[in-house]
C-alpha cells in the first residue's frame, strides 16, 4: 500500500504542529522567551522532526509487518500512525540517541 498520501502527510505535518505548539508553551512559560531565538535554536530539531515523521510514515507498511500486524489498505491505523510520526518523530529519535550514549560511570570508593 503507498502510504505516502495527501490525508498521512497532512496529519503528520498537524501532529508536528501540535508538538511545536507544545514545546512553545512550555518555553513560554520562561522569564526571558525570546520567539526568533527559540526558532534558532530549535530548527534543526524541527527538521529532524520533519524528516523522521516521513521516514515514519513511508515505513508504515514494514512496521506493521515487524509487529506482526495486519491491517487493510486505508485502514484508520495508517492515520494514527501518521499523527503519531508527526507528534512524536523528534521524540523518538532523541530518546534512541540517549540510549545509545555511554553511560557515566561512578566510581565508587
Amino acid at each position: 500500500m503507498n502510504t505516502l498520501t495527501t490525508i498521512n502527510v497532512l496529519l503528520m505535518l498537524l501532529g508536528f504542529l501540535l508538538q511545536v505548539l507544545v514545546t512553545v508553551q512550555k518555553a513560554i512559560k520562561a522569564k526571558d522567551f525570546s520567539f526568533m531565538i527559540w526558532v534558532k535554536a530549535n530548527i534543526f530539531e524541527a527538521i529532524i522532526s520533519l524528516l523522521c515523521g516521513f521516514v515514519g510514515i513511508l515505513l508504515a507498511d514494514d512496521i506493521m509487518s515487524m509487529l506482526g500486524a495486519v491491517a487493510v489498505p486505508d485502514a484508520p491505523m495508517y492515520l494514527v500512525h501518521a499523527f503519531i510520526c508527526g507528534y512524536g518523530g523528534r521524540e523518538i529519535v532523541f530518546r534512541v540517541l540517549d540510549l545509545m550514549k555511554p553511560k557515566k560511570s561512578v566510581d565508587s570508593e
